[in-house]
């Protein structure tokens, strides 16, 4: 049977998801610069860049909603959540 996570394993875990969000943050910025608009000399090679970097995003995205759904399936799991 796999060890569940302690309090300290989780957060740590929690810490290192928000670390990979704040370089996908940081990856926008280099890509859109601070008002939005795309950077860039090869306009064509940005926006494909651009649009690579949002399907992997939703990619993220739906796994991770999917893995909290199967963490929050198990009862222990799911009993926790309710009491917060």
């Amino acid at each position: 049977m796999p060890k569940r996570p302690t309090e300290e394993e989780l957060r740590r875990e929690i810490h290192e998801g928000l670390n990979v969000v704040e370089n996908w943050n940081s990856a926008n910025r280099d890509i859109f610069g601070k008002d939005g608009d795309l950077t860039g000399d090869d306009r064509e090679h940005v926006e494909a860049s651009a649009l690579a970097l949002h399907l992997v995003q939703s990619a993220i995205v739906y796994l991770n909603t999917r893995m909290v759904q199967i963490v929050l399936a198990e009862p222990k799991w799911r009993k926790q959540a309710h009491r917060r």
